[in-house]
C-alpha cells in the first residue's frame, strides 16, 4: 500500500479506441485503520494479478486498486483497444482476488474511462496537494512578536470551547478560515513530517490545529488517494472517452453546474449545457442535436440540482426566455423558434396580430403558427387605456372578452 505520488494524465481518445477501463468497486472510502489492514491483502492481491497478467497472450498491460476521496476503484489498461465484453473477460480474470461479492461487481459495471471519471481522476488527492502552509519563521529576540490574527483566533476558539461557549471547528471551516489569511513576505518553514508508509501509524491523530505537520497528517490519511495494489508496468498517460450514455452525461452536466452555481437555474444549466457542447462532450443543439433531447437534458439536470427552480422554459419570464434564446445561439445569433416541445426542432415559423386599441401605437403578438404559442407569452404591454398581461394561448388575461 503506497500514498499516490501524483495524478494521473488523462487525454482525449481518438474516436474508437478504447483501452483504459474502470469499475466502482463499492463506496465509501474505508478509514485509514481498515486499509492499513489491507496491507498484507494489497500485496497478496499485487502478486495475484502479476501472476495472471503473465498468462500467454493476456492483453492486459496494467491494473491498479485505489482508494481515492469517494470509495474504492479498479483501473485496468489493455495494450490495445477491447471491446466491453472482451475488456470484463479480462477483468474475470486479473481481478479474481477480490472478494466474491466485489468481483460481481466488475462483471456488472465495468465501464470505458469517460470523461466523468476523468474529472475524478483530475480531483485525487496527493500528499503534496494537501500539505498546508507552514508556520512563520521567529522574530530575533529583540522584536516583540506580536500575535497573528490566526493565532488570535487560535486563542479565541480555544477559550470559547474551553467555556463551552462554542464547539471545536471541522476541519473544514479550519482550512477555509487558513485560506482566507492575508499574505505575507514571511518565509514559511515546511511541516517537519514527511509522509512515507514508514513513517505513518495506523491511527487517526487528533487534529492539532496549531501545529501544520499534524493537520498535514491527518488530512492525509483521511483524503490522499491510496494505490492499495498494482501489477504491470504504470502508463504515462491514460485514455478517456466521450460520455455515451445519457446517465453518464447528465452526471457530468450536474457536477459541472454544481462547481460554478451554487443554487442553478435554467438558464444557467443552458449555458454549462452549451460549454459542454462547444467543447464536444456532449451533444448540442447544431446540426447533430435536437433541441427538444438538448432542453430536456437540462430540465431534467436541473430538478436534480435544484427541485424548486423552474424547469419550463414556457413558463419563465419574457426576460430569462430571452437570455436562454441568446445562450442556445452560442457563438452565433440567438435562438428565434418556438420553445414548445413539439416545435423545438422544427423551423421557427410565426404570425403576428395587431392588439393595439384604435389611436394607438401598434401592439403586436407573434404566435407559433403550428402550437400557437405566444413569442412574447409573459410580457405586459401598457398603453392608455389597459395594461395587457397575456396567458399561454396568448389572450390578454384582463381581455373583457376572454371567456
Amino acid at each position: 500500500m503506497a500514498f499516490c505520488c501524483e495524478r494521473p494524465v488523462v487525454s482525449l481518445a481518438d474516436p474508437g479506441d478504447t483501452d483504459t477501463f474502470i469499475v466502482e468497486v463499492f463506496e465509501p472510502r474505508p478509514s485509514f485503520e481498515e486499509m492499513v489492514r489491507f496491507q498484507s491483502w494489497g500485496s497478496d492481491a499485487s502478486q495475484k494479478m502479476r501472476e495472471a497478467m503473465a498468462r500467454k497472450r493476456c492483453a492486459v498491460s496494467w491494473v491498479q486498486l485505489v482508494a481515492d476521496q469517494r470509495g474504492f476503484l479498479a483501473l485496468l489498461k489493455f495494450h490495445h483497444e477491447v471491446q466491453l465484453g472482451d475488456a470484463k473477460k479480462a477483468a474475470k480474470v486479473i481481478l479474481r482476488c477480490l472478494p466474491e461479492e466485489q468481483h460481481r461487481a466488475v462483471q456488472q459495471d465495468l465501464r470505458p474511462l469517460d470523461e466523468v471519471d476523468r474529472d475524478r481522476l483530475a480531483e485525487w488527492m496527493t500528499i503534496e496537494s494537501l500539505q498546508p502552509k507552514g508556520q512563520k519563521r521567529k522574530r530575533p529576540e529583540e522584536e516583540e512578536p506580536q500575535p497573528s490574527n490566526k493565532q488570535a483566533r487560535h486563542a479565541k476558539v480555544a477559550r470559547l470551547v474551553a467555556e463551552g461557549v462554542t464547539k471545536a471547528p471541522t476541519l473544514e471551516e479550519y482550512m477555509a478560515q487558513g485560506s482566507s489569511d492575508e499574505e505575507t513576505d514571511t518565509e514559511l518553514e515546511r511541516p517537519r513530517l514527511m509522509l512515507t508508509d514508514g513513517a505513518s501509524s495506523a491511527a487517526v491523530a487528533p487534529l492539532n490545529y496549531d501545529d501544520p505537520a499534524s493537520v498535514w497528517e491527518h488530512r492525509v490519511k483521511t483524503e490522499a488517494t491510496i494505490v492499495v495494489a498494482e501489477a504491470g508496468t504504470r502508463p504515462e498517460a491514460l485514455k478517456f472517452i466521450r460520455c455515451h450514455r445519457e446517465d453518464r452525461r447528465q452526471i457530468l452536466l450536474q457536477s459541472r453546474v454544481r462547481k460554478e452555481f451554487e443554487t442553478p437555474t435554467l438558464l444557467s444549466v443552458v449555458r454549462v449545457a452549451m460549454q459542454l457542447a462547444k467543447t464536444e462532450a456532449m451533444p448540442g443543439v447544431g446540426k447533430h442535436g435536437r433541441r427538444s433531447e438538448f432542453m430536456e437534458r437540462c430540465s431534467t439536470a436541473l430538478a436534480a440540482l435544484n427541485p424548486n427552480a423552474e424547469g419550463v422554459v414556457t413558463s419563465l419570464p419574457t426576460r430569462e426566455q430571452a437570455l436562454i434564446r441568446s445562450a442556445m445561439g452560442g457563438e452565433g445569433p440567438p435562438y428565434e423558434g418556438c420553445f414548445s416541445e413539439q416545435c423545438l426542432d422544427k423551423e421557427p415559423s410565426w404570425t403576428e396580430g395587431n392588439l393595439s386599441l384604435p389611436d394607438e401605437p401598434q401592439l403586436v403578438l407573434s404566435r407559433c403558427t403550428r402550437c400557437n404559442m405566444p413569442k412574447s407569452y409573459g410580457r405586459a404591454f401598457s398603453t392608455r387605456a389597459l395594461v395587457y398581461v397575456f396567458d399561454p394561448k396568448g389572450r390578454p388575461f384582463n381581455d373583457p372578452n376572454r371567456q
